[in-house]
């Protein structure tokens, strides 16, 4: 990797590095890499370019790098670039489904009411009404784009269908606009709050990688709030509001986005295809080293249906 202006403070496992002249030399012990919490691999590229031994923007890339050179079980590598929070990356396109109500209603209204409730050994089935409140939902997109100087993202929308009753209409933007930062940010993170809360989560933003992880460990302490954070860029999401992060697949041919996190098999059944018929045709092809590249799996073996998709996947089994 091209070195930065400064010197790298010492540093042994999992990851050693030597500099010489403007290149540095990467070495990782694999079993202690192994040991890293979701995220560290990410945290700690972005700790070296802080420190100016890393040339700018070139973190995300280390990081990366060495997730895919080294053996790893399936799926850590992804584990070890991404936190348990939503990270929002490049490839991925949001998605914010917002309720549409009635004029000088409350966001903390709710919006259903319970008709009927029935039972049956282990089988519960619940009805349910909307209020009067509700007059429909607005289903919003927002493209993620490299920013020019190639160093973070920027969140733009790009339009917001309204649905009431059977019309749709499509709009320029949403209503409400959670995304809305200052034109220095430059990453970002959606926590979904699992505790009981005012809101269903929280956006937050900072304009270097270093930052947004220092933000989120602040965050993280305790019941998360923007309060934490003098409510800087950051940004707490109503509960009826749901956030998801998509990410292009390509399937049989055509591209589809699904959800974040999503594994192969899930991209199967969402195409509405058995994994048992797929698996003697399937063919995958994920991005390594910056190319699109060949999987080799075990037919007889379904494992490779548990991997996880992270965006620019090829899948056929037609």
């Amino acid at each position: 990797m091209p070195a930065g202006r400064r010197k790298c403070s010492p540093s042994t496992e999992p990851i050693a590095f030597k500099t010489s002249g403007r290149r540095i030399r990467i070495t990782v012990t694999r079993e202690a890499l192994l040991r890293q919490p979701a995220g560290w691999l990410t945290e700690w590229t972005a700790d070296l370019e802080s420190q100016g031994c890393l040339a700018p923007g070139t973190g995300p890339k280390l990081a990366e790098q060495i997730a895919q050179a080294v053996p790893l079980d399936l799926n850590r590598g992804f584990q070890l670039l991404h936190s348990n929070q939503l990270d929002i990356t490049s490839q991925m396109n949001i998605q914010v489904v917002s309720p549409i109500l009635r004029e000088g209603v409350g966001t903390d209204t709710p919006l259903a009411e319970t008709v009927e409730t029935s039972g049956k050994g282990t089988s519960l089935s619940v009805r349910l009404s909307s209020t009067a409140n509700l007059l429909g939902y607005e289903t919003a997109s927002y493209a993620v784009r490299v920013k020019p100087s190639g160093i973070g993202l920027s969140i733009v929308p790009l339009y917001a269908d309204r649905h009431i009753g059977a019309q749709t209409e499509r709009r320029a933007s949403p209503a409400q606009d959670y995304f809305q930062f200052p034109s220095d940010a430059a990453f970002y993170r959606v926590f979904y709050e699992a505790q009981e809360t005012e809101y269903a989560a929280i956006i937050v933003a900072a304009r270097t990688l270093v930052d947004l992880e220092q933000r989120s460990k602040i965050l993280g302490m305790g019941t998360a709030s923007c309060k934490k954070l003098n409510n800087e860029l950051c940004v707490a999401v109503p509960k009826q509001v749901a956030i998801n992060g998509l990410v292009p697949v390509t399937v049989n041919g055509a591209q589809t986005l699904v959800a974040w996190g999503t594994n192969i098999g899930g991209v199967l059944r969402a195409a509405g295809e058995r994994e048992s018929n797929a698996m003697p045709r399937l063919q995958v092809h994920k991005t390594y080293n910056g190319k699109l590249v060949s999987v080799e799996f075990d037919r007889a073996n379904s494992a490779v249906l548990n991997l996880i998709v992270s965006g620019g996947e090829v899948l056929s089994w037609k």
